[in-house]
């Protein structure tokens, strides 16, 4: 909502009486971006449409809340299966404080060009990637980020600019895969993709995965 009425502004455009429609409840607490509640009432926004409701324990329907209570007409559940779907990482990451995890690896009967394909869609939703090495994962497959992949130990993360970070597989050695997965959700990772055959297998009863 920001970038789009950011937009709005610069252009001289009016939005008085206008429709917003979200995959996801609209934000009413300030964090590293304004209420997007607020922005919206500030443009005199008539409607909003919504897919999800934030299940965000701060949000969580307070955000139509503010906004029928202003006036706004809410339209809510429209799509819900697929907005529910789309936002899938941020609300098992929410709802469970661990990285929501997808299975990396090639699949039976995937060609070079669809593997890289599917690779190249994984890496520009998912925070992070496990893999054995860096040597594993080709540095094409990071083409479009804006820099090489960062490896860093599993003590050590932090959060790239806009590019998944690539953890190695030995960070989980000795270690508890429940209480590691917990760790970088608490260092905000709120989604991984594993490439390493052993560390799918550790990884896979400790949370979600596809």
């Amino acid at each position: 909502e920001r970038m789009a009425f950011d937009y709005a502004d610069a252009h001289g455009i009016d939005l008085t009486g206008a429709t917003v429609i979200d995959t996801l409840e609209p934000c009413c607490h300030v964090g590293s971006q304004p209420a997007c509640t607020d922005l919206i009432l500030a443009h005199g926004i008539a409607r909003v449409v919504v897919g999800s409701v934030d299940p965000n324990p701060i949000v969580a329907g307070k955000g139509l809340r503010i906004l029928e209570e202003a006036g706004v007409e809410v339209v809510r559940d429209v799509m819900r299966e697929e907005c529910d779907a789309i936002n899938r990482h941020f609300f098992h990451y929410i709802t469970t404080g661990k990285p929501y995890i997808v299975d990396g690896r090639r699949r039976a009967g995937e060609s070079d060009s669809e593997y890289a394909v599917r690779r190249r869609e994984l890496y520009a939703t998912y925070a992070a990637v496990l893999a054995g090495t860096e040597s594993d994962v080709p540095d094409e497959s990071f083409a479009h980020f804006n820099g090489p992949v960062q490896a860093v130990g599993v003590d050590e993360v932090v959060i790239g600019g806009h590019r998944p970070l690539l953890l190695e597989a030995g960070a989980l050695a000795c270690t508890d895969p429940d209480e590691w997965l917990s760790e970088l959700g608490k260092r905000k990772i709120d989604s991984l993709i594993v490439e390493s055959d052993e560390a799918f297998e550790r990884l896979s009863m400790a949370c979600q995965k596809d």
